[in-house]
């Protein structure tokens, strides 16, 4: 499916993130946050990254390189829920220096490089086994703060709501292009209803088993962690939610 068929909000129609006055715009506040940092520029701002739902720009400075992120409103909540995880568990998230909620915009230092720049190879198991470690730690520490989580406007996905939420999607078959091009077919679309009973079954069965739920990351790949002196650093949690914490082991298993 491509990318443009998503619903991300009427924002996702105006978008700007290559606009000159948007970008005279951040860079104008890049340089006040530095000042407020007693940092300078020791180079040119680059935008490395231009998605339809974010882009990211890169600042050297004296004292380390910064990056600007900026987003959709759809994902602003990831601002917030940002900011408190470094609150909760700052030795595992990049160094928040400003936020502004009202441009979606969140400013953090660099963390290090990610895996797949930081080792000559991709990341073996026992390296894997190193971050995911880290990560469940944040996940542990993060239990109590579950409820927080939601009311900063991370999406509910834990295990009871996932039938209602599966149902929900079905229900949409525009949505899911059904026997349009890049959708699914009518055989297809079919499977998906027949295994409603077997998703409340798994979910129910998940449900009982007590395991505390906490945030998930939903993308944790190499290039969503810094690692750095012996440690790692999360970012990116824009597609985060609160649900069962073993499903971010996900997108490990299929890398």
């Amino acid at each position: 499916m491509h990318i443009d068929s998503f619903a991300f909000g009427d924002d996702m129609m105006e978008l700007h993130w290559t606009d000159p006055d948007w970008i005279n715009q951040a860079h104008r506040w890049i340089e006040d946050a530095l000042t407020e940092q007693n940092s300078v520029l020791t180079g040119p701002i680059e935008q490395p990254h231009i998605h339809p739902w974010s882009t990211v720009l890169h600042a050297p400075t004296n004292t380390g390189d910064v990056f600007l992120k900026a987003m959709v409103s759809t994902f602003s909540h990831e601002i917030q829920v940002t900011q408190a995880l470094y609150h909760w568990c700052s030795e595992y998230l990049p160094h928040v220096l400003k936020s502004d909620i009202r441009q979606n915009w969140i400013l953090i230092a660099d963390g290090g490089q990610r895996p797949r720049e930081a080792f000559a190879t991709k990341p073996t198991l026992e390296q894997w086994s190193d971050v995911l470690a880290a990560y469940a730690y944040v996940q542990q520490t993060l239990v109590k703060h579950a409820d927080e989580l939601l009311a900063l406007g991370l999406p509910d996905q834990r295990p009871e709501r996932l039938p209602k939420l599966y149902e929900t999607l079905l229900a949409d078959t525009q949505w899911l292009w059904v026997d349009q091009s890049d959708g699914i077919t009518s055989s297809e679309y079919q499977r998906l209803i027949n295994a409603i009973p077997y998703v409340h079954d798994i979910c129910q069965r998940l449900y009982s088993y007590a395991i505390p739920e906490s945030i998930h990351h939903n993308d944790l790949h190499d290039g969503n962690i810094f690692a750095a002196n012996g440690r790692y650093l999360f970012f990116d949690w824009g597609d985060g939610c609160v649900s069962h914490p073993f499903f971010s082991l996900r997108t490990n298993l299929i890398l």
